[in-house]
């Protein structure tokens, strides 16, 4: 019999179904991990995978004040320009904060 957590090696190339054994050695694998490294077990239960749209959201901000800076920049308004890139500074901020790692 293999040790309680040795690797699982799969013989047949490609996706499989996992049989009702496969399937108890991966909830044994899951007890052991739970008992040896809680903390590495508890990231993973609270990521998310993030969906396009999240990034979609946050480069279309950050482009849009960009933009407007950019605009503020052409038409010399300096003060336009900084208050523009501290928006630019906390869009990035706020996407970087808001990501799962």
């Amino acid at each position: 019999m293999r040790p309680l957590c040795s690797p699982i090696i799969s013989e047949e190339p490609g996706p499989t179904m996992l049989n009702d054994a496969e399937r108890r050695r991966l909830e044994e694998i899951e007890t052991c991990l739970r008992t040896d490294d809680p903390t590495f077990v508890r990231r993973f239960e609270r990521w998310r995978p993030r969906r396009w749209r999240h990034h979609l959201f946050w480069s279309l901000a950050l482009g849009a004040t960009l933009a407007g800076t950019l605009v503020a920049l052409l038409l010399h308004s300096v003060a336009t320009v900084v208050a523009g890139l501290v928006v630019a500074a906390g869009t990035v901020g706020l996407w970087v904060s808001r990501r799962s790692f």
